[in-house]
């Protein structure tokens, strides 16, 4: 009689571990369709998407200001106000 409780637990958990799986397979899916037409929605309403680098446009940005961390004046000890 144990065994047959403890056999069926087992496919009941597992039936459990394949029924979360699939619920999250079914939220990625539904997701992803919501970001496809979110996308056709905004292209048909004359939005377009720029794709771009940010990392290399902020450092060029950055490096070609004269506030860069690598142009900022550096006080000493006699300089600084105490």
């Amino acid at each position: 009689m144990a065994t047959a409780t403890a056999t069926g637990s087992f496919y009941s958990d597992a039936l459990d571990i394949v029924y979360d799986v699939c619920a999250c397979v079914l939220a990625l899916l539904f997701g992803a369709a919501l970001m496809k037409l979110l996308r056709d929605y905004t292209r048909r309403k004359g939005y377009i998407e720029i794709q771009q680098d940010d990392r290399g446009m902020y450092s060029n940005v950055l490096m070609g200001t004269s506030d860069s961390y690598e142009n900022v004046r550096v006080a000493k000890a006699d300089d600084a106000v105490i």
